[in-house]
């Protein structure tokens, strides 16, 4: 195998391109490091209307349940039975 300059110049520009890509590469990396450290999550903040209407629901909610509860154990609960019926439809078929 004959060596001369012309191999040596090209095994060094070969050489050059790939450190360069390589750099180029890492530049990219840092970038999106960086882009992804400055990026912003969500927020949702909820306004006190917004607080007490949950709170209020959730109280209905559990004065509904207690009512419920006191009238299956008194024996005087008596559901729609068009509430059932939609209710197992639901249930086996999914919504309506």
């Amino acid at each position: 195998m004959k060596i001369n300059n012309t191999n040596i110049g090209n095994a060094a520009q070969l050489y050059k391109a790939q450190q360069e890509a390589i750099e180029k590469s890492n530049k990219k990396a840092e970038l999106g490091e960086e882009a992804s450290k400055s990026k912003k999550t969500d927020e949702v903040i909820l306004s006190k209307e917004a607080k007490e209407l949950a709170k209020s629901s959730q109280s209905e909610r559990e004065e509904k349940l207690a009512r419920l509860k006191a009238e299956i154990q008194a024996g005087t609960y008596q559901p729609e039975l068009e509430d059932i019926a939609d209710s197992i439809i639901k249930h086996l078929f999914g919504a309506r």
